[in-house]
């Protein structure tokens, strides 16, 4: 399960991610990095590299392309690697020799990383993405958010002009 999340934001003048400061406003769509750090509840605990832990991320971030990295135990050993799809799921492979290494202790770690918000709905200025377990609160500029339909109209068309016998040209 997930039991922390954090959302940063890139600082341009320090050339690096950041934690949103209270009171720093997102913009809708703003690309954003997040971690999630997971704990494998009790009573389940990988045995094989078959054995995959999976998560959906919310709809109110998107990510622009599919990802893959490494997954770390704490901040030190590398537990396995994981996948993201550009769907939102997360899939991640535990390594064989992690796996021989961990004797029944629990299994936790880090995924990180980077999308853009997909906010479309906000009260008194502050959106809630949903974690699972986990709420988080941020606040987003009310000019930046398009509201969509989900509808769009084109006309396509050729403008002619046909001479007939008559020597007119309509």
């Amino acid at each position: 399960s997930i039991y922390s999340v954090t959302i940063e934001r890139w600082d341009a003048e320090q050339n690096k991610w950041v934690t949103a400061e209270d009171g720093y406003q997102f913009e809708a769509t703003q690309q954003v990095k997040v971690s999630l750090a997971y704990k494998v509840l009790d009573g389940w605990r990988p045995v094989t590299t078959d054995d995959l832990f999976f998560y959906e991320i919310p709809m109110s971030i998107g990510l622009v392309e599919a990802d893959k990295g490494y997954v770390k135990d704490g901040a030190v050993l590398q537990a396995g690697e994981y996948s993201i799809s550009t769907g939102g799921r997360i899939e991640i492979n535990f390594l064989q020799d992690y796996l021989a290494g961990n004797r029944g202790e629990v299994v936790e770690g880090t995924v990180s990383f980077e999308g853009n918000l997909n906010i479309t709905q906000i009260e008194d200025e502050t959106a809630k993405i949903n974690f699972g377990t986990i709420q988080k609160e941020i606040n987003v500029k009310p000019e930046t958010i398009t509201e969509s339909t989900g509808l769009s109209v084109e006309k396509n068309g050729l403008e002619t002009e046909i001479a007939y016998r008559d020597g007119k040209t309509y």
